[in-house]
Formats: C-alpha cells, structure tokens, sequence
C-alpha cells in the first residue's frame, strides 16, 4: 500500500501572535522539522505541504523535493481536503506542522495500524483532573484521550469523509467517524507536542 504524508501549515497562529510553524526553531522553519522526518521514513513514497498562499513559492522554494505545495483554505478542514485532493496514495497521513517532534516510530505505528483497520491516529492519557466549567463536575479521566497528529486513514475514505461533512472540524477522525468508521487509537508520545502559545517558545534544544 502506498503511503504519503500532508504537513498542513497553513495555520494563522492567532494564538501565537504570527505565522509560528514559520518561526525558526534551531536551523530552520518549525514546519521542516517534521516534514524532514516524514521524507525520510522508508515507508512514505510522497510528502505533500499545505501553507498559506502567501507562503506557497516561499516554501516551494525550501522544499523543491516536496510531492506539492498547495494553498490552504480558511480552516483546517479546508487545508486538510486541499493536501488530500493533491495526494494520490492510497494512505494518507494528515499531520501539524506545529507539532515538529514527531519520531519515525510513532508514524511507523500509525501507519501500521491505519493500513489494517482503514484509519488511525495517536492519543495521550489525560493524567490532570477535568471538571465541566459549568456544573463543576469531575469527568473521570479514564474516558478521555488527548489526541495528537499524524492521524490516518485510506484516502478514498478521507474523500468520502469530506464529502459528507455538514460541519467544521478540527480532527481528522471526527470526519471518519461521521460516515461510521471506528478508528484505531495507537499510543502517543509526549515529546509530539503541539506548539500553540507564546510561552511554548524556545523549546528544548533538538539534537
């Protein structure tokens, strides 16, 4: 099966003040780190980026290696439907360019497990308690997860997905789900953070 991967960057980082996965992190734009990861694990065949059109010749520019380089729309889903209709594998891997921590071995896992049940994505264990802010209370925190990217599945059920979306989502799996795919959750990392506020700035030094 073949397999390829969308770094979506088209975010605006409202929450950061600018363009974060533009930012340097280390030697280069925090979007390179996970896209360099991604083209360089065996079993991705093509590597895709979604930006905002005004980043497009920019970053075409510093990726000429790159499947493509499309303009994303006005929400993630948007940018996401945009890097799947240019993508032409079988599996597609839809992942955050604002988590550039991602490893090889969390990709091989989702990949692994996408390919055998027809999606999949990597969660964490909620270890903090949650309260409802209204009522106050505690929702036992065994029934959450806390999802994260890269987030999988076959892509004529992405296109499908997609089709039938009546709402704005910001999670891949909510879309399978609404056309009754049950994806397989696959354990996270803690070092594939996502990068959101100011204060997540400078992180720790890659090696």
């Amino acid at each position: 099966m073949t397999v390829g991967a969308i770094i979506l960057a088209a975010g605006k980082g409202e929450r950061v003040g600018q363009d974060k996965v533009m930012l340097a992190l280390g030697d280069k734009p925090v979007w390179q780190w996970s896209y360099d990861t991604f083209q360089a694990h065996s079993e991705v065949s093509k590597v895709g980026i979604v930006v905002a059109p005004s980043q497009v010749e920019t970053v075409r520019k510093a990726a000429p290696e790159a499947a493509f380089v499309v303009a994303g729309g006005d929400s993630r889903q948007s940018s996401a439907l945009a890097g799947i209709e240019a993508m032409d594998t079988a599996l597609v891997l839809v992942h955050d360019a604002a988590r550039p921590f991602v490893s090889s071995e969390l990709i091989s896992r989702v990949i692994e497990a996408a390919a055998t049940s027809g999606a999949a994505a990597p969660y964490m264990p909620v270890t903090d308690t949650i309260r409802d802010r209204d009522s106050l209370e505690i929702i036992p925190r065994e029934r959450l997860a806390a999802m994260q990217t890269p987030q999988a599945a076959k892509r004529n059920l992405l296109i499908e997905a997609h089709a039938a979306a009546s709402s704005d989502v910001t999670d891949d799996l909510a879309l399978l789900q609404g056309i009754g795919i049950q994806p397989t959750l696959v354990e996270g990392e803690t070092e594939n953070r996502k990068l959101t506020y100011s204060s997540d700035w400078p992180p720790a030094q890659l090696e």
